[in-house]
């Protein structure tokens, strides 16, 4: 997106919203004003967010008001917009910018809008609460799914690789569903029911009843309500069954792995009682265990199969990571950091901490209990792993990277140092993360 300065290509432009009680209780924000282009006509107007675009819409509307102010522009006088935007999946605080683009390609930043949504829509309460384990790809987060499966306050279908994910389902679906209209991008009132595979955004909530704000209070609102309490009744239902099927009688939690993109916020907004582990791995490692099980697989996958070569993979893994540790950084405050290389080498001191931040039974014996269920003999795990065992894949890429292409090794020093150093990881050095580990990777397997 090149941005250039506002006076050089605009006349003028004002947001007249939001404002003061814009968006009803924050379920969604109204985006309203004008812009006139100097050389080129502005022609849209986009708003973007913590993942990149949220919204885009035509800038078209008449506005009398702006034409007698700008008479020397003919644009002037249909220079108006109006986009609605939903708010639920974002996060509590967040930042938007308001820009136009011009018709040469440009775009022009004309308002940055500080929002405070409303917290999760009420409704029906939860006997379940997420629990969400958020991450990327061969990060361990099949082993961390398993251990909490072992939890008898957890249920966590038994499908091995534990990637049911049900409730994202629905999570999405009803952040879709309250969305405000779009009729850019997705649903039009004309033509929603031609296309059979997918919904869209409401297209009537919006400018559409913007005669009768009321009914708008009711699709942002009220709405979310209904839905929400429908989204966690189902939830309960389908894990309950799961659960009764494994005789577990203590389930507070459902589990699912999540990634670092809009979900994560969208069960917030839905379920208050929303619980999320951030498991992370040191990313080099990552990289050789994906290409191992590639190789083993005998197919390319993780992206990789869209890959020139290994060092652009290196790059996007670069990109995923950066999303996770962004994801990481926002919702710290409530959530908690799990390193794979901890839980594989202390998974009792490691899952004490885990269950003592979700509240739940963190005592020796239950503790000792998951440990050991989850440490039996699983044909399927033996087949998930491309090292001998856990420890072997701590510290890996030492071997697997050193013996290889120097400019493989160049680069993930270039794209991960910085994104490893924000984890806690060292970069430099014998050891797998920083010296508040308390012992070396080197002491750690001379041990075991």
């Amino acid at each position: 997106m090149v941005q250039v300065p506002t006076a050089d290509r605009l006349h003028g432009s004002n947001l007249d919203l939001p404002g003061d009680g814009t968006g009803g209780r924050g379920a969604w924000l109204v985006a309203m004003g004008w812009v006139v282009g100097r050389d080129a006509d502005a022609v849209e107007i986009q708003v973007h967010g913590p993942g990149g675009l949220l919204r885009r819409g035509p800038v078209e509307l008449p506005r009398p008001d702006v034409a007698v102010r700008l008479p020397e522009s003919p644009a002037s006088a249909r220079a108006g917009f109006r986009i609605s935007v939903g708010l639920l999946g974002l996060p509590p605080h967040v930042d938007l910018e308001v820009v136009a683009l011009l018709a040469d390609g440009t775009t022009v930043p004309l308002a940055s809008v500080m929002v405070d949504r409303v917290g999760a829509v009420a409704g029906r309460p939860a006997a379940l609460d997420p629990l969400l384990v958020t991450s990327l790809g061969r990060m361990g987060t099949t082993w961390l799914m398993r251990l909490l499966s072992c939890h008898p306050e957890v249920v966590v279908h038994d499908d091995y690789p534990h990637e049911l994910g049900v409730a994202r389902y629905w999570a999405h679906l009803a952040r879709v569903a309250t969305e405000p209209a779009d009729t850019v991008d997705s649903a039009h009132p004309d033509r929603f029911s031609a296309t059979r595979g997918s919904v869209g955004h409401n297209p009537y909530f919006g400018a559409f009843l913007a005669r009768t704000p009321g009914l708008n209070e009711w699709l942002g609102v009220r709405f979310p309500e209904l839905l929400g309490s429908s989204l966690r009744q189902a939830t309960d239902e389908f894990y309950g069954l799961v659960a009764a099927s494994q005789g577990n009688e203590r389930a507070r939690f459902f589990a699912e792995k999540c990634l670092p993109d809009q979900l994560p916020d969208t069960f917030r907004s839905f379920w208050p009682g929303t619980k999320e582990l951030f498991l992370v791995r040191d990313i080099r490692d990552v990289l050789c265990s994906m290409l191992s099980f590639n190789a083993k697989r005998g197919t390319s996958s993780f992206g990789r199969e869209y890959m020139a070569d290994d060092q652009a993979f290196v790059v996007q893994l670069a990109a995923d990571l950066t999303r996770l540790v962004a994801s990481w950084d926002r919702r710290r405050d409530d959530a908690l950091l799990v390193r794979y290389e901890e839980l594989v080498i202390d998974p009792v001191s490691t899952l004490t901490t885990v269950f003592a931040h979700l509240g739940l039974d963190d005592s020796p014996a239950v503790v000792a209990g998951v440990v050991d269920e989850a440490s039996r003999p699983a044909a399927e795990l033996e087949a998930h792993r491309t090292t001998s065992d856990p420890a072997a894949s701590i510290g890996r890429w030492r071997h697997d990277l050193a013996g290889g292409d120097s400019a493989l090794l160049d680069c993930c020093d270039e794209h991960f140092t910085p994104l490893l150093e924000r984890l806690g990881y060292a970069t430099t050095g014998p050891g797998v993360r920083a010296a508040d580990l308390g012992r070396s990777l080197e002491s750690v397997l001379g041990a075991l």
